[in-house]
């Protein structure tokens, strides 16, 4: 019998304004309504808005629906909060979770946490991306984390 194709959920990590949008519109070649591509061999959809940017409520049925709707492999944006915690819960019995993080806000000082860090961590595999960079270059950083992890 063969065996069910892994489901994976990836995340662009970040606070408020910290480039997560335009990380992801840059994977989809600058545009906004890319909504699925293929990286890697595997089909993606993708969604930019994290629950920072909306409320919890609607981000997480966001991602139930993209789950109910069959697709194995998403590509979502997160702000590491505790109202995060039951959805990542949730989706962690059917995924397998990988957070990419951009350890430093594109402008300004701020940083992600060891706290923060340690939260992700008992969700899935964590990659953390270090420094201020332009768009293209984090997207080619998340591209190259997702390949490599197939």
């Amino acid at each position: 019998m063969a065996t069910k194709p892994k489901q994976q959920a990836f995340f662009v990590v970040g606070h408020s304004n910290w480039g997560k949008s335009r990380t992801l519109k840059a994977v989809t070649g600058n545009s906004v309504y890319v909504r699925h591509m293929s990286i890697g061999g595997r089909g993606f959809a993708i969604r930019r808005r994290s629950n920072d940017d909306i409320d919890t409520a609607p981000w997480a049925a966001r991602i139930a629906a993209l789950q109910s709707a069959g697709h194995a492999h998403l590509l979502l944006a997160l702000c590491p909060t505790a109202p995060a915690a039951p959805v990542l819960r949730r989706l962690a019995r059917a995924y397998d979770l990988y957070f990419w993080v951009m350890k430093d806000k594109f402008r300004g000082t701020g940083q992600i946490s060891p706290a923060e860090l340690a939260f992700l961590r008992g969700f899935g595999k964590v990659s953390v991306f270090s420094g201020q960079h332009q768009a293209p270059v984090r997207a080619r950083a998340l591209t190259n984390f997702i390949v490599a992890n197939p």
